[in-house]
């Protein structure tokens, strides 16, 4: 059992024909939560806002896509 992304890339590039992806684990909202997150300390409101800024500006332009598109096959994001 692993990060879908990280088994895919690796039986691709590098299993060598020694494995395969069988199922996905279902996604439970209540179980496993909204999804990944980064955390900050709670008086660094500044990184916090730095990091928010730019995955906006990442959205925006469209780089977010192009740059989930070229290295994934898979929705990463979950959005």
């Amino acid at each position: 059992m692993g990060d879908l992304p990280v088994e895919k890339d690796f039986v691709k590039n590098k299993g060598n024909g020694c494995c395969k992806i069988l199922s996905q684990v279902e996604r439970v909202p209540g179980i496993h939560g909204p999804g990944v997150g980064a955390a900050f300390r709670p008086g660094d409101t500044g990184l916090r806002d730095m990091f928010n800024k730019a995955i906006a500006e990442l959205d925006a332009a469209g780089t977010y896509n192009a740059i989930q598109s070229k290295y994934f096959a898979v929705n990463i994001r979950g959005k």
